[in-house]
């Protein structure tokens, strides 16, 4: 398994969000729930990131 920097889930995150945003502009053609589900997406991406973050410098520490 490639390892996953925690710096390009971040970016991830950042570019799912835009992307939300952006999203949001066409909220009555496309509807609430695409953009809702896209940040929330967005949000579990980050967290994600924070936890890889956290397990990595709990390895580098040991």
């Amino acid at each position: 398994m490639v390892p996953i920097s925690p710096n390009a889930i971040f970016r991830l995150a950042l570019i799912l969000n835009f992307f939300a945003v952006f999203l949001n502009l066409f909220r009555d053609k496309i509807g609430l729930k695409s953009v809702l589900i896209t940040y929330i997406i967005s949000i579990l991406i980050a967290i994600l990131g924070f936890y890889k973050l956290r397990e990595e410098k709990k390895n580098k520490d040991i």
